[in-house]
């Protein structure tokens, strides 16, 4: 036990230094070089798509929220390790145990230029768990274009969690973020040659329980971002070369449950927030209920009240309603709407689309909106014993309707375009109304006892405004197959798009070497890449394109 923990320990010190050894080399931090790779930024009260918001989310924020540690990667093809579980209360006076600390990481590279490492080190269990974990990902050449002439990309990300238990009752949840991007322009701007986008992010969590129905908690998250880009000629009257935004966003909260004798419970939250920053100033209250019907689903409502000196109504008042299905119901699913308002963050767009670069100016975005998800699946048991040599699993069927409109006049950054004096992409305040369906079915089958089969068939439509990555409408199709057991499996995806005659076709294969180590084959968009063919991104710049690659994933 003593030599598994000085090894983990060992392993902890290494990964830091070499964190702060891949920062402080990396040639493209001139500056505290810190650009975000989040994949993911909800706004305001947006509601999630795929999921009802619980109470943390149900009330409209005020900006983008600080994302979770596990949603910050490099790319789809890395390794993400499991996100330490706060929910969890930890066991009275427990420390976990040496073997409740795990290593995860993945490294791997291939054609063309392709370099990708992930490092983590965390515990989800115990007193006070944490997570560390390292990325960084390099992207030589596009294709068959060069990195030379501007086709690259390096990001490099560190984050971290960590809980401070005072008490059974009393905790502190903090929380970072510290990362690097570096994107070539592929001489496509006639002013600047690179793009610099730098994020720090942070947030502590104070919670009290204060007894088994009431909870109190305040937090404060702050985020900073600086975007510069490099040039070597005299730029024009109007146009600056970087841009750096800062945001506070204090909170706090009350929730209160009351549990009923026949097995349903009222959750009742109160919550007011304050954005303060770069030309921003905006503060929120509201209430939140959710119900809670036995096994059968929750209703959810919350209304609020917000102002902000940047919409055109003085006040708006948002609000939901929805219902969340529960166990005791055949269908999955939920169904949401109402208003929601929230402050346009020119910051989260940046780090969401590519080649953007603009100073930070938030404005209020209303939008009426309206959300379902349904699932409806079928599965299909046998008999204990029976080994068929061909069998269904399941059929699972679904389907996603978003709705939103642009409601008292404020505008969403919803309108995309290339500027024709810097050559990069940028975003303008315009009336949206956008009806997005989404409709797949996944047949999952067992083929002698042993092997897994899984086929998904999918479409997904924009009907009227979309974003500007999106398609109007793709065909998505994906076929896999593995091992039981989880020894090895290959997957293949297609996605026919109508704007393109050429599909994008991906291919994945992993093989278990040992209980600790495996080996993953990825090809993504390969027929581009063997045609030597591009394939657009926003306007006329290029994705990065397909490539081959191999890694090998590690756990311990």
């Amino acid at each position: 036990m003593k030599t598994d923990k000085k090894k983990k320990i060992t392993a902890l010190l290494v990964l830091v230094a070499l964190c702060f050894s891949a920062a402080a080399d990396d040639d493209e931090i001139l500056l505290p070089d810190i650009s975000t790779t989040i994949l993911k930024t909800d706004d305001g009260i947006n509601v999630e798509k795929e999921a009802v918001p619980d109470f943390r989310t149900i009330l409209p924020e005020t900006s983008s929220e600080l994302p979770d540690i596990a949603d910050v990667a490099l790319a789809p093809d890395t390794f993400i390790p499991p996100k330490t579980d706060y929910t969890t209360d930890a066991p009275d006076g427990k420390e976990a145990v040496s073997s409740d600390v795990f290593i995860e990481g993945s490294v791997g590279g291939g054609y063309p230029g392709l370099f990708s490492g992930d490092f983590s080190i965390y515990r989800n269990e115990g007193a006070e768990p944490f997570s560390l974990k390292f990325s960084h990902l390099t992207e030589n050449g596009y294709g068959r274009h060069s990195a030379s002439d501007g086709f690259s990309t390096s990001v490099t990300s560190l984050s971290g969690q960590k809980r401070f238990a005072f008490t059974d009752k009393l905790r502190l949840d903090v929380e970072g973020v510290y990362s690097t991007k570096t994107d070539g322009l592929q001489g496509k701007s006639p002013l600047f040659y690179t793009l610099y986008n730098q994020d720090i992010s942070g947030r502590a969590d104070f919670i009290w329980d204060i007894d088994e129905r009431m909870k109190l908690s305040s937090d404060m998250g702050v985020i900073f971002n600086n975007q510069f880009a490099g040039y070597n000629v005299a730029l024009p009257a109007g146009v600056s070369g970087s841009s750096i935004c800062f945001m506070a966003k204090p909170r706090v909260s009350f929730l209160y449950t009351l549990p009923f004798e026949n097995g349903t419970e009222l959750d009742m939250l109160a919550r007011a927030g304050y954005d303060g920053g770069t030309n921003q100033n905006r503060v929120s209250a509201g209430l939140g209920l959710d119900y809670l019907i036995a096994e059968y689903g929750t209703v959810s409502a919350s209304v609020d009240v917000v102002w902000t000196k940047n919409m055109t109504a003085p006040i708006v008042v948002p609000f939901q309603l929805g219902f969340k299905t529960g166990s005791a119901v055949s269908v999955i699913g939920s169904v949401f709407g109402g208003l929601k308002s929230s402050a346009a963050d020119f910051g989260a767009l940046q780090q969401t689309i590519p080649y953007m670069f603009t100073n930070f100016k938030p404005f209020e975005e209303s939008l009426w909106f309206a959300s379902a998800n349904l699932t409806l699946p079928f599965e299909f048991s046998r008999a204990e014993g029976e080994t068929p040599s061909f069998a269904i699993k399941k059929i699972e069927p679904d389907i996603k309707i978003d709705f939103e409109k642009t409601a008292f006049g404020n505008k969403s950054l919803s309108l995309f375009s290339v500027d024709s004096v810097t050559g990069l992409m940028t975003a303008q305040l315009a009336e949206r109304l956008a009806l997005d369906t989404s409709f797949g079915t996944t047949f999952s089958f067992l083929i002698g006892g042993s092997v897994d089969l899984n086929f998904t068939a999918g479409w997904k439509g924009c009907w009227f405004d979309k974003d500007v990555l999106e398609e109007s409408h793709l065909l998505l199709l994906k076929l896999g197959v593995s091992d039981e057991n989880g020894s090895w499996g290959a997957e293949t995806d297609v996605t026919v798009s109508f704007m393109d005659e050429v599909p994008d076709v991906g291919f994945s294969a992993f093989y278990k070497l040992t209980n600790s180590m495996r080996l993953e084959l990825k090809l993504e968009d390969f027929v581009k890449l063997v045609m030597g063919e591009d394939r657009l991104l926003c306007g006329e710049y290029i994705q990065r394109g397909g490539y081959a690659a191999l890694y090998v994933k590690i756990f311990f």
